[in-house]
């Protein structure tokens, strides 16, 4: 949780002061704050960048491995994980289930650390780690089984049913 503490008081609460220019402008505290969309400016600042994966892994590790241990993957040949970070989903997920391969995607500066995660729990060669936006267009069809871990769709940048388009069309074509 450490990073999670760090993260947010780095990042997230500098930000808050300028939640009455949200509310009066409708612009993002974050953009206000950092000049920018956060995760445009998370990706100039690779240091903040590791500790924010190190955050969203911190908020959600006891609840992915109870939700692993559920999930219904016979007759499932490739798992993807949208927005996966560090690949850590789909290194606790592959080392149970050999038939399975992974595809782990996420921004550019941020899967930077997926390969060594994926190694060290003896998945690295059964994951492609795609890096992308999924804010832009997809233009393939994704595998069987996606799945996302708290995916932040940054509305600043878009309206929110543009990803929820954009990710349809790379699912289903």
């Amino acid at each position: 949780m450490c990073d999670l503490a760090i993260m947010w008081m780095e990042t997230h609460y500098p930000p808050f002061a300028e939640l009455t220019k949200t509310v009066r402008t409708g612009q993002p505290a974050a953009e206000h704050h950092y000049g920018q969309p956060f995760f445009s400016w998370l990706s100039h600042h690779p240091e903040q960048a590791s500790r924010f994966t190190g955050a969203m892994a911190n908020l959600t590790s006891g609840i992915k491995t109870a939700a692993i241990a559920c999930l219904p993957l016979d007759g499932t040949q490739t798992i993807v994980d949208v927005g996966g970070a560090d690949g850590s989903v789909l290194a606790a997920i592959l080392p149970a289930h050999p038939q399975l391969r992974g595809v782990l995607f996420d921004l550019p500066h941020v899967i930077t650390d997926a390969p060594k995660t994926l190694a060290e729990h003896g998945a690295g060669d059964r994951v492609d780690c795609v890096a992308g936006d999924l804010r832009d267009r997809a233009g393939s069809r994704l595998p069987d089984r996606p799945c996302t871990d708290q995916v932040d769709l940054d509305a600043a940048d878009n309206p929110r049913t543009e990803p929820v388009t954009n990710a349809e069309s790379a699912l289903y074509g």
